[in-house]
């Protein structure tokens, strides 16, 4: 598999320009200039709409300038040696290319500039989204871990939805912790240096009062409480990113217990074996009884169930493939591939989803 690194600074320079002619709604020319060239290769290989996770319209000419002046010196042969290291740490056998772009973001949103050092991500189904706010501290040395952690998301959906076919996935809040924890934990292996704000530790009452609230949701499949519990809800006591602590703590436990387990081999583990390994391993009990009631659940169709894969700033929904006859073959069309050739037909099996299930 090979990156291919795709700036949209020089249509960010003629949105720019377009903008200070004042004839044209600023929406009307970022639609224009930053999502239509670029959108449809991005989400190449997206089973159904994507366009909720459009990089917004940037509204602040003036500062957007000066961050097109920044963000016009990065060099990008460098960070593509570096997006080729993390890589190499964990390589996925795939024919096709990862696309990664790189997008301006808003200067306003204060979250992302003051607490993730102004750089936030999302996968997209085999692709990454990078926004940057060059006027943040330190901005450049975190895109590179920004982009390990997606990169990892898209190695996870490749090992579990490519060539497993969705079995395994359930699903829950506990799976989408799980997820970040080991995104997170990967990322920090590759750049030790960096420390994210988001996975912050707590004090041991804390912990033991935050837990007490996420329990209850564990097995929660619903995308809005995901959001609360994962990214925070001050108006409900929860903590900002408190998700993330937590997918990590649960993750780091495990691998204290496995020290030479490789990263990717941990893709494999699924998540309820993980957490049962972690110092939360107490709730083990009722996870066994959860576990059971959804194993004898009836099997849905994957584009009517969804699960949360999640990125700082903002969550995003993907079809968990449980799949019912409709897409059997969805469920069968890659043990017979093999691991090394099966994503491109396993890509393309996903795309023609959206025919045969509508």
């Amino acid at each position: 598999m090979k990156i291919r690194i795709i700036t949209a600074f020089e249509n960010l320079r003629m949105f720019l320009s377009a903008a200070n002619d004042g004839e044209i709604e600023l929406q009307e020319l970022w639609q224009k200039y930053m999502i239509e060239p670029f959108w449809q290769e991005i989400t190449q290989w997206a089973p159904f709409d994507q366009s909720f996770k459009q990089p917004p319209c940037v509204k602040e000419i003036e500062l957007s300038e000066k961050q097109l002046a920044i963000l016009s010196k990065i060099d990008v042969d460098a960070m593509h040696s570096e997006f080729t290291g993390v890589a190499c740490a964990l390589p996925l056998a795939d024919d096709d290319d990862m696309l990664v772009y790189l997008y301006p973001l808003c200067d306003s949103d204060k979250t992302v500039k003051e607490r993730q050092n102004g750089v936030v991500g999302t996968a997209v189904f085999g692709n990454v989204l990078i926004r940057i706010n060059p006027l943040a501290d330190n901005y450049l040395k975190w895109i590179p871990f920004v982009f390990a952690h997606e990169y990892h998301h898209n190695l996870w959906g490749h090992n579990w939805f490519i060539l497993r076919g969705g079995q395994g996935v359930e699903g829950t809040f506990l799976e989408s912790m799980i997820t970040e924890g080991e995104a997170d934990l990967f990322a920090e292996s590759l750049f030790p240096e960096l420390i994210p704000q988001w996975n912050r530790p707590f004090d041991s009452q804390t912990e033991k009062t935050l837990w007490e609230r996420i329990k209850p949701v564990l097995f929660n499949t619903d995308p809005e409480i995901h959001a609360a519990y994962m990214f925070g809800d001050e108006s409900k006591g929860l903590p900002w990113c408190m998700g993330y602590s937590f997918g990590k703590m649960i993750v780091t436990d495990y691998m204290k217990k496995h020290n030479n387990l490789s990263f990717s081999k941990l893709l494999d583990i699924p998540a309820t074996q993980i957490f049962e390994k972690s110092r939360f391993h107490s709730y083990a009990a009722i996870l066994s009884r959860k576990r059971a009631e959804m194993d004898s659940a009836p099997t849905i169709c994957g584009k009517h169930m969804i699960c949360r894969l999640t990125c700082r700033g903002g969550f995003y929904i993907r079809p968990v493939l449980r799949l019912c006859s409709s897409v059997f073959i969805l469920r069968h069309g890659y043990s017979d591939v093999g691991r090394d050739d099966s994503a491109r037909r396993g890509r393309r099996a996903l795309q023609k989803h959206r025919k045969i299930c509508p």
